[in-house]
């Protein structure tokens, strides 16, 4: 399975109805190649992952990294976008987190990493914000949207500064 058959697999997921509802599911420990966007903006669940992985071991989809221009200011929102749009989704930038969000819509967080990366979050439906690295398994949960968020990495402790808010909606879900 290639990368293209991946993003038709996930498409498949959200014009089946899924709204984004892990909860305090934690990741199994083959998830390390779901990344912070793969987390905060599909939140799949580990059935569907292990789905995906079955049909493809080394499946790291989750790689936003080159669907922009990279010469452009907002690459990494540009590579948000296209993926988002390669699934299905809709996404739309909003100005605060204060917002009421229909049963079908999820609310991330893009932050803008020192070593030109990014990093992403999630509102969720309990009003905590939650994120997820690479190399773990693990969910950091935080009360309120952080400004400014360390990653855990003792070997790679960067900082990540909120840079938008985005709500995303899949339009083929209930409501």
């Amino acid at each position: 399975m290639n990368n293209k058959e991946s993003i038709k697999k996930i498409k498949d997921i959200f014009t089946d109805g899924y709204i984004p509802r892990r909860g305090n599911e934690e990741y199994l420990s083959y998830s390390k190649n779901i990344n912070c966007f793969g987390h905060a903006c599909l939140n799949l669940t580990n059935r569907q992952i292990n789905a995906l992985r079955e049909a493809n071991p080394s499946l790291k989809i989750f790689d936003i990294a080159g669907l922009g221009n990279v010469d452009d200011d907002n690459y990494w929102e540009e590579c948000l976008y296209a993926f988002i749009k390669m699934v299905g989704l809709e996404i739309k930038p909003i100005k605060t987190e204060k917002i009421k969000l229909a049963k079908n819509q999820w609310l991330i967080a893009l932050y803008d990493a020192a070593i030109d990366s990014y990093h992403f979050a999630r509102k969720e439906f309990d009003g905590s914000w939650t994120a997820k690295e690479s190399f773990t398994s693990t969910i950091s949960r935080f009360n309120k949207l952080p400004r400014r968020y360390i990653n855990p990495n003792p070997n790679d402790p960067y900082e990540n500064i909120l840079n938008k808010l985005y709500v995303i909606t899949n339009p083929y879900a209930e409501v």
